[in-house]
This record gives structure tokens, sequence and C-alpha cells, in this order.
């Protein structure tokens, strides 16, 4: 067997079957499991095992089990996991969130924008739906009048969809970045 001078006793054996090493390269595998040496985690084997013994029995294994496997059971959780589960926990309704979301936004100016651009668009659907009506009585000859009317009405409500698709398009985009605001913020510890 050789290995190289700076390896570590406990690293002389596989760690999953115990054989005893043969190659020392990076990506090497034991020859009686296969496991790659560097890549073998034995917390996520142990949890693996685990997880397949409580399917083998027809139950899905609970966190309590699947930490107990992974050789966690008596540890403390990590510091960041006590904080969060430290917070206070909100029931509030989606509708309720979101327009406080709006109010307390720290877009305003792009709100208002949006709210502009929406009003100017449906400005102009009314205008094609006027200009559409307004061919159709007063147009030359019949097949002026309907393809007026037709092409205004069409104009016209295609109009205010894409305006009302744009503007919902992007105030779901400036609340989702007021939200990742909000939901960082609270993560922070306080000062």
């Amino acid at each position: 067997m050789q290995h190289s001078a700076g390896a570590p006793a406990a690293q002389a054996r596989c760690p999953k079957c115990h054989a005893p090493r043969q190659d020392f390269a990076p990506h090497a595998s034991c020859p009686q499991c296969g496991i790659i040496y560097d890549k073998y985690d034995p917390v996520k084997a142990a949890e693996l095992e685990a997880r397949r013994q409580a399917l083998r029995n027809g139950k899905k294994p609970a966190p309590a089990q699947r930490k107990k496997a992974a050789g966690f059971a008596d540890s403390a959780p990590p510091s960041w996991m006590e904080s969060w589960s430290e917070r206070p926990r909100y029931t509030v309704q989606p509708a309720a969130f979101i327009k406080h979301l709006r109010q307390a936004s720290i877009y305003p100016t792009f709100r208002q924008l949006v709210g502009l651009f929406y009003f100017l668009q449906l400005l102009l659907g009314m205008v094609f739906l006027f200009v559409g009506f307004y061919v159709f009585f007063y147009g030359p000859d019949s097949a002026i009048r309907a393809s007026g009317l037709l092409g205004g009405v069409f104009m016209g409500l295609l109009l205010v969809i894409v305006a009302k698709v744009f503007r919902e398009m992007s105030l779901m985009m400036a609340d989702l970045s007021d939200a990742a605001v909000t939901i960082a913020a609270s993560m922070q510890p306080e000062q």
C-alpha cells in the first residue's frame, strides 16, 4: 500500500467499508464498495440509509429520525436556526399584506409611472374605440364602416388588455422587490 507521507492514519481505510485504502489519488475510489474517497460524506450516507430503511418499512422518516441517523440527535441547532425560531410568526392575509406592501413601497415613483402609463394606454384604447364608432357612423360606404368599427373595437380592446397585463406585471415586479427587501430586513439581527 502506497500513500503519501502527509495522509492521516484515519484515511488509510475506506470510511464506508473500512477496507484498506489502496490509492491516495484525488479522485480514487474504493475497490470494495466503489465510493470515491474524497466525496464520501458519512452524515449524508447515514441519512440516506435511514430514509431507505423507513421507505422499506412503508413510512416517511421523521426529521428526528434523520437527525439521529446522521448523528445529530444530541447536538444543538445552529445559531441562525435559534434566532429564526424565536422570531414571531404572523398570519396575514395575502391581500392585506399586498395592500400594506404597496402603501409602504420603497419604489413609489415607479408605481406612479406604471399608473400613468396604464392611464395613457387606456386613453389610447378609448381613442381607437371612438374612432371605430366614428368611422362606423360617418364613413363613406358600408365596407369602410364595418372595417372601421371592427378595427377600432379590436385595437381598443387589445390596448386595454395589454395595459392591464403590463400594469400587473410591473406591479408584481415591484411587489417582489419590496417583499425581498422586507424579508432581508427582517432577517437582520436587531441592532
